[in-house]
């Protein structure tokens, strides 16, 4: 994009903030790619949780008692965050 034409955008509609973009097409374009899958950082991704033959789903399971209904994938967070290097090798 041309700079010049690039300052155009970046002034302020009011009640809007500045857009790089010109369209909601290109920044659609540009946030979910030409696939329309959207990078995410994995921080951002849920824990595991009732994962297959876990070999720790028994002990994931008592801990989520321990929370509010509806928490149970907190309850797994926490769960991961209580084993060692071995114990995650042990997860399928």
């Amino acid at each position: 994009m041309d700079p010049l034409r690039l300052e155009q955008h970046l002034e302020a509609v009011p009640g809007q903030y500045p857009s790089r973009f010109s369209s909601p097409a290109q920044r659609a374009l540009h946030l979910d790619g030409v696939t329309r899958i959207r990078p995410v950082a994995a921080s951002r991704l849920p824990w595991p949780h009732g994962l297959f033959k876990c070999p720790y789903g028994e002990r994931a399971k008592t801990l989520a008692t321990t929370y509010p209904k509806g928490h149970s994938k907190t309850a797994h967070a926490e769960l991961f965050t209580q084993l060692n290097e071995q114990g995650f090798a042990a997860c399928p």
